[in-house]
């Protein structure tokens, strides 16, 4: 297939620029599949455990982004990646984010492995956010789905968040929410029972517990 692909172009050509031609095609080639390379490494927590779906970013000089998630074990390979310099910088849930000091080197065609683990302190700003669901005779309601949004809009520094849950047994739920705090809104829904809402405000730290009184539905 490949001499019918430059037979061509080779024809009337002497045999010494043949052999020149197939060197440049080949030499070509060989460039364009390795002009990109990679960074690998790992996530971990201060006890050195790995931390899954950590969100890694890394930032070219032009300002463009690539991320990519860790796996079960922390490790991580942004791949693709044009040479150049890049920043990297590390989200997870229940942790500080961190972006480390040292620019990261990628060369054509080679992996860049980071020289030590990223260590992510946990947060201290997270908002702990506890409660419980019931009928209106006192009875747990179980397999009740909680959704908390957190709004926000462009004037604010703040990044959005949705989460759900489903309670347990004792019609419990929780929710741990990063960064500094704001205005939540609550929604519970159970078959059965009309929907439920609630609006609260929290503050980076704060711990509260909150429940929810579900009526039966007339349906």
């Amino acid at each position: 297939m490949f001499w019918k692909l430059i037979y061509p172009i080779s024809k009337g050509l002497s045999l010494p620029l043949k052999y020149l031609l197939i060197a440049a095609i080949f030499s070509t080639a060989s460039f364009a599949l390795a002009e990109k390379g990679s960074i690998k490494g790992k996530v971990v927590n201060e006890s050195g455990k790995g931390i899954a779906t950590a969100q890694v970013t890394a930032q070219n000089s032009q300002g463009a982004e690539f991320q990519v998630k860790t796996n079960s074990k922390g490790e991580f390979q942004l791949s693709d990646l044009e040479p150049g310099e890049y920043s990297i910088s590390v989200d997870a849930e229940g942790y500080k984010s961190v972006e480390l000091l040292n620019k990261q080197k990628v060369e054509s065609g080679k992996t860049t492995k980071i020289s030590s683990e990223i260590e992510l302190p946990i947060s201290t700003d997270d908002s702990l956010l506890r409660g419980v669901v019931f009928t209106e005779r006192g009875y747990s309601v179980q397999g009740a789905t909680v959704e908390i949004e957190k709004k926000v809009d462009s004037s604010s520094k703040g990044k959005s968040f949705k989460k759900q849950y489903v309670t347990n047994q004792a019609g419990e739920f929780a929710f741990r929410l990063p960064g500094s705090g704001g205005q939540y809104q609550l929604k519970v829904t159970a078959r059965g029972f009309e929907t439920a809402t609630q609006t609260i405000d929290l503050v980076s730290g704060e711990s509260r517990s909150i429940a929810f009184s579900l009526k039966n539905s007339s349906k």
